[in-house]
């Protein structure tokens, strides 16, 4: 292995392990509080942002009008998140 291409491997090993952060995919406070997580990720899908027939906003663009839920869950989530120093 020429030099070049063991330094290259070397700095891409040192850049995936270095500071990595263990967390957990959650949407509940009670699953990272009892598992000890320091960081949460969720995913946030369309289909809970968007509703066909109704939403707690409506915008109108382009002659459509298109209904966007209300993201309470979430909200609360991070903030509680953020109370207990999990980001």
């Amino acid at each position: 292995m020429s030099a070049i291409r063991r330094n290259s491997v070397q700095i891409q090993q040192h850049i995936l392990f270095r500071g990595q952060k263990k967390g957990i995919q959650a949407t509940d406070i009670n699953e990272l509080t009892d598992t000890k997580s320091k960081t949460v990720f969720f995913n946030l899908y369309i289909s809970d942002l968007m509703r066909k027939d109704s939403g707690v906003e409506t915008y109108k663009y382009n002659g459509k009008t298109y209904h966007f839920n209300g993201l309470y869950g979430y909200v609360y989530l991070v903030q509680q998140c953020n109370a207990k120093g999990i980001r």
